[in-house]
């Protein structure tokens, strides 16, 4: 996978992201499907974790590339949780570890998606 294919994938799965988080707005899916929004939260932190492993990997990070897209990753996941809970938009203390824990799959997905690269690695 080249860099220009992970960049374009960062952009296709950003893509995706904003038209079910259209969708879920339209049909309130948040509220009446319980698993939208695990789903939700798998796919951005794959977006996110493949964007900064794209931007992180032109900078030759090194041997602390996992750990720098996680924490960079996860610190985006945090501050959307902070969002959540100044709306008050979040449901309770399990639905926050929930979104974090899935967060954190979807940037471990990326990271082996991404670090397979023959080119990034």
């Amino acid at each position: 996978m080249s860099k220009s294919s992970i960049l374009l994938l960062s952009l296709a799965l950003a893509a995706l992201l904003w038209l079910l988080n259209y969708i879920a707005i339209i049909f309130s899916l948040y509220w009446t499907t319980l698993w939208y929004d695990i789903l939700m939260h798998f796919l951005g932190g794959l977006t996110i974790g493949v964007f900064a492993a794209y931007v992180l990997r032109l900078g030759n990070i090194g041997r602390g590339f996992f750990w720098a897209v996680f924490c960079l990753a996860m610190l985006i996941g945090i501050g959307w949780e902070i969002f959540e809970y100044v709306y008050d938009l979040q449901g309770d203390k399990i639905d926050t570890a929930w979104d974090l824990v899935m967060d954190s799959l979807g940037v471990i997905a990326a990271y082996l998606l991404t670090a397979r690269s023959r080119e990034f690695s």
